[in-house]
């Protein structure tokens, strides 16, 4: 009954206006880099030769103002990072920062922890810092272009206050939505209605402009429970060397089907333990590192669907990653592509036997966008 409601719908044009559970949260932040140059080093600190002392010297004096400013910039909150780790952004009731060997997964709760944080190693050049902004607003979607515009004038403000040029930095804006597709099944019947407009036409609207030359992504990232009838299944034919090679090849044909019916391209199906990071790239590529996983979209050209797995080992969950193009882009938003992909999903929910009364479908919306300051004269 569930497919054929699915099909039906799917049949339909997708509605630009998405309506997630009420529940949802919301979350944002931006992180501007500065690469680590020699030439920085010497010219904030005024010598030629550079030691161990001076790029302490360089830290504290950069993390310092880095504080200062953005206090006086309305930013109550923020990371100073200079150890090349991946940030990442996650909610959390208790304020804490996982540290891997990778990664800083930041927990925290945007309307009750406040404060600033340090991470790095005073005797090791790093490739660049990291100023991490987040965000303490309670309407963080409506706010965000506010936290957007202070951090710009904070960047600004600190080169100027350190004697280098702004155009040094980037700045990267990161914001997404997190739900539980299945919120309804379980009696959560409010919602709330998004049209996921582009980060930039957001902004215009409140006359903050956004440089000519940029970045912008907007893609879902979704993770799937492995039912357990499914795994029993496939453990009645399990091999040594790949004992779960059948179980994943099983899931990936089904996300192959519904992605075919429904004509959707720039997917990526994860079930190795890693983290998917998604990044703007002329040149499309999937790259496995440690405990990520790179995949590249240049947001024009579509890619076939991708899945990657590892047969020796059992995760209790996979990933499913949609990449928007510029095609799924309507009305300056990104409603009906979400809608789309939410059609998709429960197919593939319904297909491989997960329960919605009794498991999560966790969705999360990214929109990202990412530009170099331009040069004061």
């Amino acid at each position: 009954m569930l497919n054929k409601m699915i099909q039906s719908n799917s049949s339909k044009k997708f509605n630009n206006k998405v309506y997630v559970p009420a529940t949802n949260r919301e979350n944002h932040y931006l992180i501007v880099e500065l690469p680590i140059t020699t030439e920085l080093l010497q010219l904030v600190s005024g010598e030629a030769q550079i030691n161990e002392f001076l790029l302490s010297d360089f830290y504290m004096q950069v993390k310092q103002a880095f504080i200062s400013i953005s206090k006086r910039n309305s930013i109550s909150s923020g990371l100073f990072v200079a150890n090349d780790k991946l940030v990442r952004l996650r909610y959390g009731e208790e304020s804490q920062v996982i540290e891997t060997l990778e990664q800083l997964i930041v927990f925290y709760d945007p309307t009750s922890h406040k404060g600033f944080q340090s991470y790095y190693d005073r005797t090791i050049k790093a490739k660049k810092i990291s100023l991490v902004v987040l965000t303490n607003n309670e309407e963080i979607r409506h706010s965000a272009f506010e936290l957007h515009q202070n951090t710009v004038e904070m960047a600004s403000e600190l080169a100027d206050t350190l004697g280098f040029s702004p155009s040094l930095f980037k700045i990267k804006d990161h914001q997404h939505v997190t739900y539980d597709l299945f919120s309804p099944e379980k009696g959560d019947k409010k919602t709330s209605t998004h049209e996921f407009r582009q980060v930039k036409h957001r902004y215009q609207q409140q006359s903050v402009l956004i440089p000519q030359l940029n970045n912008q992504m907007g893609y879902v990232v979704a993770e799937l429970p492995i039912a357990e009838t499914l795994i029993e299944t496939m453990d009645q034919n399990a091999t040594h060397t790949a004992p779960y090679n059948e179980l994943y090849t099983s899931i990936s044909k089904v996300v192959a089907e519904v992605t075919s019916e429904m004509e959707l391209k720039n997917a990526v199906m994860i079930a190795n333990g890693r983290h998917p990071i998604v990044t703007s790239s002329k040149q499309g590529f999937v790259y496995n590192e440690g405990e990520l996983i790179y995949l590249g979209f240049n947001g024009v050209e579509d890619q076939n669907c991708i899945a990657k797995w590892n047969s020796t080992i059992l995760t209790n969950k996979f990933t499913l990653v949609f990449v928007a193009n510029d095609a799924d882009i309507n009305n300056k938003g990104y409603g009906r592509f979400v809608n789309q992909i939410h059609i998709a999903l429960k197919q593939i929910a319904a297909r491989l036997n997960i329960d919605p009364e009794m498991n999560q479908l966790v969705v999360r919306f990214h929109q990202n966008i990412a530009y170099k300051l331009p040069h004061l004269d």
